[in-house]
């Protein structure tokens, strides 16, 4: 009888050491302990006897040449077991844990709802849910340390696959205290505090462009919470840019009003990023559902 079982462990310790460099950082990747890693990956070079597959004689991590080669195998290896896996297993047996990084604004959008779907799913698949700026994403998804990113885009990374999501138009939105004229200009709302995203971010940088380009130096306050951002604007502390989809409950009970100006501020292009290899194979399938509520929402 043919013995189908195939344990990737070994391959899966081994190719996650070499990609965070670490016994340590490939254990926390793996759910695991260093001491695991170590022995996983000491057991397959037993098996293999060629010797070593890491230079444990340099402070550096480092590969040996049979390291290198194995390390080419095992990333096709691995991809292509996700990739069966996707294709051939039941969706509710699947297992584990997903790192999922959101921009806020998502969440404030469309997120519950992918959550739900993605439960419905995979009721099995464990999340562990990061909310941050988009750069912070970025690096993050580059370290290994989350598996797919719901940010603002486009991506310009090799190791990186993405998919573009949806955009969200971006408004002005004051009180009614503030007194300003629904259709206003943008000298107007700079002679008030603006609040929006942080400064390393995307809209930031296009509020802060579209300013000095007309001569105009407003206070810019920024935050990376949107419920913040909201709370200063609804209060009278200056006039916020946001996502005109995420303040819908604010325009329409009149504690913000959405202000009409000449000038116009881009779209925010969200994408869903993750890494080219290993490719996981419920990660497209989770993109695809994103990519499908995200286009509802818009």
């Amino acid at each position: 009888m043919i013995d189908l079982r195939i344990d990737l462990r070994p391959l899966e310790a081994f190719y996650w050491t070499v990609k965070l460099g670490g016994f340590h950082k490939a254990a926390k990747k793996l759910n695991t302990v260093q001491s695991a890693i170590s022995h996983r990956i000491v057991e397959m070079e037993e098996s293999l006897g060629q010797g070593s597959l890491l230079d444990r004689s340099r402070k550096q991590f480092a590969l040996t040449r049979i390291g290198q080669t194995v390390l080419d195998y095992a990333e096709r290896l691995l991809q292509l077991h996700g990739e069966m896996l996707a294709k051939v297993s039941d969706p509710t047996g699947l297992s584990g844990t997903l790192h999922l990084g959101v921009a806020e604004t998502i969440v404030h959008a469309w997120l519950t709802r992918f959550l739900q779907s993605m439960q419905t799913t995979y009721p099995r698949l464990a999340l562990v849910l990061d909310v941050d700026i988009s750069a912070t994403l970025k690096t993050r998804l580059l370290a290994h340390e989350i598996d797919l990113a719901f940010m603002v885009g486009p991506i310009d990374e090799d190791a990186l696959c993405s998919q573009p999501l949806n955009s969200e138009k971006l408004a002005f939105l004051a009180s009614p205290r503030l007194g300003l004229p629904r259709c206003t200009t943008l000298s107007e709302i700079a002679q008030h505090p603006v609040i929006t995203f942080p400064r390393d971010t995307k809209p930031f940088r296009n509020v802060h462009g579209l300013f000095t380009a007309r001569g105009e130096r407003p206070l810019i306050h920024a935050s990376a919470s949107v419920a913040t951002i909201v709370k200063m604007a609804v209060e009278g502390l200056g006039v916020a840019v946001l996502p005109r989809s995420i303040v819908q409950h604010e325009k329409d009970s009149g504690s913000l009003v959405e202000l009409s100006c000449e000038a116009c501020l881009p779209d925010l292009e969200f994408f869903a990023s993750w890494h080219t290899s290993p490719r996981v194979g419920h990660i497209d399938a989770l993109v695809q559902l994103a990519a499908g509520l995200a286009r509802v929402s818009t």
